[in-house]
């Protein structure tokens, strides 16, 4: 596999593209994270391409406004994807992805499709894609996901098993799997964008602060009006007011079993 170390001065049009996979459960800030790397000038946020399906069924537009049919950026896209898998992500492959980047001229493909990725990957023979693993608190990410009509309990247990299924997968890869969390992405983004951008061997680029210095072309992603268009990165900590003394109980008592979260938010 080609060495994806890129120096101040390096082109980026002749690399071959690495896929690069964020894993999280729902309202974990993955859309956050893929805004900041695609400030990098070596890196092309796809935003949830592995949903692509339900975004063009949905009519759902790119995060420019436009429909993603008519978006300018995505028009050289889609062909290639209808006609390597016919947007169905079960049959997206590395190649799938080393396309995209010839096309954009980008050295790393960013797609957060969290769960999904983590069903297509389970397919593939290691094509030199990297995951990287975002954490969330629970209580905070179940916070938004309970604000948008979804039932607690019915959202606790979606958490509660995929943070755990992905936390056992992310270990697997060994050197191609980092762990980061929200908390210190939104406390000390440039720590955690420096050692992402170590995991993936590119040079920190500190465009990767100011995600609202341009405009993103991204499938589906969170629609959250929180810091919306705004280069204030701050913590969301609105479930210590939001969620009830009871709801707090519930979600540490089934969440304790989970080494991620108690290790982390427990001690």
């Amino acid at each position: 596999m080609m060495s994806h170390q890129i120096s101040g001065s390096m082109a980026t049009e002749a690399l071959s593209a690495q896929p690069v996979f964020v894993l999280g459960v729902a309202h974990c800030g993955s859309t956050l994270l893929g805004r900041m790397l695609n400030m990098h000038r070596s890196v092309f946020f796809v935003g949830e391409l592995a949903r692509i399906d339900r975004c063009l069924k949905g009519h759902q537009p790119c995060r420019c406004g436009e429909p993603l049919s008519r978006c300018p950026y995505w028009s050289r896209f889609l062909p290639e994807i209808e006609s390597r898998a016919g947007y169905d992500f079960r049959r997206f492959s590395p190649d799938l992805y080393r396309r995209i980047g010839e096309l954009c001229g980008k050295a790393f493909i960013v797609d957060t499709s969290k769960t999904r990725v983590y069903r297509m990957a389970r397919w593939w023979v290691n094509g030199g894609e990297k995951y990287i693993f975002l954490v969330r608190d629970p209580r905070g990410a179940l916070t938004s996901a309970v604000s948008r009509g979804n039932n607690l309990k019915r959202a606790l247990r979606k958490n509660k098993k995929w943070t755990a299924r992905l936390d056992r997968f992310v270990k697997k890869q060994r050197e191609r799997g980092l762990r980061v969390y929200y908390e210190d992405l939104a406390t000390d983004p440039e720590s955690v964008l420096r050692s992402i951008c170590r995991f993936l061997g590119l040079d920190f680029a500190p465009e990767m602060l100011r995600p609202a210095d341009k405009i993103h072309h991204f499938v589906s992603g969170s629609v959250s009006p929180y810091l919306k268009d705004s280069n204030e990165i701050r913590l969301d900590e609105r479930w210590r007011s939001a969620l009830s003394p009871d709801e707090i109980k519930l979600i540490e008592r089934k969440m304790t079993r989970v080494e991620v979260f108690r290790s982390r938010y427990l001690t």
